[in-house]
């Protein structure tokens, strides 16, 4: 055992994590009852003071860390479409899986939660490939700089083994169709009493943290706003009060906020194009008209319908973690842009089931799909029951 470490009787663990005796602040933990749980966790200890000794990062880094640095370092050097795929991947499925890791304590299994996260989202194939070559990119990266441990997964058997683990599972996933949208059914989506209790959550908790009830309740509308809407989150952010055409109940959806530029208070809206790269018209439900006349008020035509408070430069990231949190307290078991399935199930459904009764070519170009085959292929309804008899 080095002599930087040592278990005292009563199986205290001492030891000083610069890996020199006497060098930087000492350390102690207890650990288990049993000499040999003690002796476990000294191994452990032991590897990752070695590691640490041998990287240039701080022994506590996390992958977040890691993952930010890429970032920083990225902006504006890669192809734009390149950047905004690789941070998707660790938006969506990097740091929410591995971002508390320490980069020392990294093994086969930290690979394995990024596997069993992806699969949990429902993700295909495809994106399944496109967040684990992301993962491989930005190690491969951080080891040019000595942050990471070569084979810091495992060896390569295991990453393939993981790889094609991973593969297999997500092969299994329901069917997408070309805008890589899940085919759902109404039983699948939240009922418009679920929404409503989003809406509450999400308005209490802004209205908390800005002391303003008026921004509170202007958030719960903006999360009634989607659903009667179908706009997608960054296309909601986007919107102004000049696109809004309360006459004709239409939202002209030509951009979407940029969410990987930072917004800073006082200057231009960051915009990308839609994900279609065309222009839209999204129709109104009646029912949420009172919710974006409260939106407007007070706007000027440039103004953003649903604006970043306190100081948010990051709106598209706050507003998303805003709905998350909001789902939590209220068990809202969706993602966020369950929000536009709403709309797009109960828009197509029929009248006799609670739906609009609206035509799949209207909802189609409501919602910006890119073909009549995508909306019809997503939004199914059951038309008839086996055991209801005679066929008139």
């Amino acid at each position: 055992m080095p002599d930087w470490i040592r278990v005292t009787k009563d199986h205290r663990i001492v030891y000083y994590p610069s890996g020199v005796k006497g060098v930087g602040n000492r350390k102690a933990e207890r650990v288990g009852k049993t000499d040999a749980e003690a002796e476990a966790r000294v191994r452990v200890i032991i590897k990752e003071v070695e590691l640490g000794a041998s990287l240039k990062i701080d022994a506590n880094a996390t992958w977040a860390a890691v993952f930010v640095a890429w970032e920083a370092e990225h902006a504006g050097i890669i192809k734009e479409g390149t950047y905004r795929k690789r941070l998707t991947a660790v938006n969506a499925h990097l740091l929410p899986s591995i971002g508390a890791v320490r980069v020392v304590e990294t093994d086969i299994t930290t690979l394995g939660r990024v596997v069993d996260h992806v699969v949990a989202s429902g993700s295909k194939t495809d994106n399944f490939k496109s967040v684990f070559q992301s993962l491989m990119v930005i190690t491969g990266w951080a080891r040019t700089k000595k942050w990471v441990a070569a084979e810091c997964f495992g060896g390569p058997v295991e990453v393939k083994m993981l790889f094609k683990n991973g593969c297999m599972r997500t092969s299994t996933q329901s069917t997408t169709n070309e805008d890589d949208e899940t085919s759902i059914s109404m039983a699948d989506v939240p009922t418009w009493e679920d929404v409503i209790r989003l809406s509450s959550e999400v308005g209490d908790i802004a209205g908390g943290r800005t002391s303003s009830q008026l921004i509170g309740q202007k958030c719960a509308a903006a999360v009634r706003v989607t659903a009667g809407t179908g706009l997608r989150l960054c296309e909601l952010l986007a919107v102004t009060a000049k696109r809004v055409d309360l006459k004709n109940g239409f939202i002209t959806v030509d951009r979407q906020l940029d969410r990987y530029k930072v917004w800073v208070p006082g200057t231009p809206m960051p915009t990308a194009q839609t994900k279609t790269k065309s222009t839209h018209r999204a129709r109104i439900w009646e029912s949420v008209k009172a919710d974006i006349e409260l939106l407007m008020d007070g706007l000027e035509k440039d103004d953003a319908l649903v604006g970043p408070y306190n100081g948010i430069t990051w709106w598209a990231d706050a507003w998303g973690n805003l709905l998350t949190e909001a789902g939590e307290r209220c068990n809202w078991t969706w993602s966020g842009h369950y929000l536009r399935h709403h709309y797009g199930s109960f828009s197509t459904a029929p009248v006799e089931q609670g739906g609009k009764g609206m035509s799949y070519a209207a909802v189609m170009k409501s919602m910006g799909h890119k073909t009549l085959k995508t909306t019809i292929e997503t939004y199914i309804h059951d038309v008839s029951r086996e055991d209801e008899g005679w066929i008139d």
